[in-house]
């Protein structure tokens, strides 16, 4: 009565998941499970089944070989596409992420320091001194490897760096920048950059030295057991500690910083 009536029946399903208006037979054990991986492969490209990836208009009847071939050519070119965007963005992380090696180091120390702190309990404004001496010793928040670097040079060529990473400090320094040149490629190259707090003793009096002071930034004051005052007070460019050195005796005056050095 239903065929008399001409009601029809509901569309016939097939075991591959797709209408089966585009079978014109029903498929076999190995075409559902080729079109079960095809459709996993599409689930990967996050591609719906709402129909088949747009192919060649003539492919209506799944269960040709031509239709077959077309499906797994488009399949083919969206994973190429797919893994060509993935490298493309890889390479670019890859790159970004070697631009900033440097920067790394420096967060990596920070964190590294501030975990040490934690561990130990260290007071909230020792914590605070840490941190600024991070940031006045690395100004550019990067951490550059330099003894390692300048030890695989010749000597020759490492002062050479050495006294271009100091020419800013050789011209603001009368005694270097007024001395002989050879003299001052050698007090170049053994100069190490120093960080100190307000506060801090550089220098005491009545003590062996043998180092000798530049003062890049900051204020330095000299005091002396003599004198209950402050006796003199140097800065940007000024030096102390070169009598020991030069006299082997001991300190003649105690120098104390009065800001960031």
């Amino acid at each position: 009565k239903a065929c008399d009536g001409g009601e029809s029946g509901p569309p016939i399903e097939t075991g591959s998941g797709m209408s089966g208006e585009g079978w014109s037979q029903p498929p076999t054990m190995a075409e559902q499970y080729g079109w079960s991986v095809f459709k996993a492969l599409c689930s990967i490209l996050m591609l719906g089944f709402e129909g088949p990836p747009m192919t060649n208009t003539l492919c209506n009847n799944l269960a040709s070989d031509w239709c077959k071939i077309e499906h797994m050519i488009t399949l083919t070119c969206l994973w190429i596409g797919a893994l060509f965007y993935a490298f493309i963005v890889s390479t670019i992380t890859t790159i970004l992420a070697s631009l900033n090696v440097s920067r790394g180091r420096y967060e990596e120390k920070i964190m590294r320091a501030q975990e040490y702190m934690r561990h130990r309990k260290i007071p909230v404004d020792l914590r605070d001194k840490v941190r600024d001496f991070y940031a006045i010793r690395y100004p550019e928040g990067r951490v550059l490897e330099e003894d390692a670097i300048l030890d695989e040079l010749p000597r020759p060529l490492k002062e050479e760096l050495l006294r271009h990473a100091a020419r800013e400090l050789i011209q603001l320094v009368p005694l270097l920048s007024s001395s002989p040149v050879h003299l001052t490629h050698k007090m170049a190259a053994a100069i190490v950059p120093v960080v100190s707090f307000p506060e801090e003793v550089l220098c005491q009096e009545g003590h062996y030295g043998d180092t000798m002071f530049f003062i890049h930034s900051g204020m330095v004051q000299i005091y002396s057991q003599y004198i209950d005052q402050v006796y003199h007070t140097i800065g940007d460019g000024c030096y102390f500690g070169d009598v020991a050195i030069m006299c082997h005796t001991r300190r003649t005056a105690t120098c104390k910083a009065s800001m960031h050095c």
